[in-house]
């Protein structure tokens, strides 16, 4: 054979063989479409199952009147005890206020009678008596640290 004859037989072969391809890859396409639409069918199933033993689940629960009226009770109760405490608490602040006032006035009350002290000795000269030291210390109402809590 010529080589214009080999060049015409593979020419021709060609597009027989294109169309075998396109053909096979149809094929193969159209079983692994089907394999998975048989996969996602199967998936599908199963999370039905699933679907339906929850809602037999959740049918099958139900709450009790007696139950009901226990955990009722017992909102209640604990609610009681909240609002008591938290009424004990707003009750008890002005106390918490007063002693932390307290804790923070004593030292510096002490620091400043030191400060006093000292400067009354350190005044030794002959004219101290024209010079006048004084401390003066007030009652504090005014709230400090408001938000101080008891340890």
């Amino acid at each position: 054979m010529s080589g214009i004859e080999i060049a015409a037989l593979v020419l021709g072969a060609l597009p027989v063989a294109i169309n075998v391809l396109q053909t096979y890859k149809t094929i193969i396409s159209t079983k692994k479409a089907r394999c998975d639409l048989d996969a996602l069918g199967q998936e599908l199933q199963t999370e039905q199952l699933l679907l339906q033993n929850v809602f037999e689940q959740t049918r099958c629960f139900t709450l009790k009147k007696n139950d009901f009226d226990s955990i009722l009770r017992r909102l209640k109760d604990g609610n009681s005890v909240l609002q008591g405490l938290a009424r004990q608490s707003f009750d008890l602040e002005p106390d918490r206020r007063l002693r932390s006032q307290t804790r923070l006035m004593t030292p510096a009350s002490k620091m400043s009678s030191s400060i006093f002290e000292g400067l009354q000795i350190a005044i030794t000269c002959r004219c101290a008596q024209s010079r006048h030291v004084a401390l003066e210390l007030v009652s504090r109402t005014a709230v400090l640290v408001p938000s101080d809590v008891d340890d």
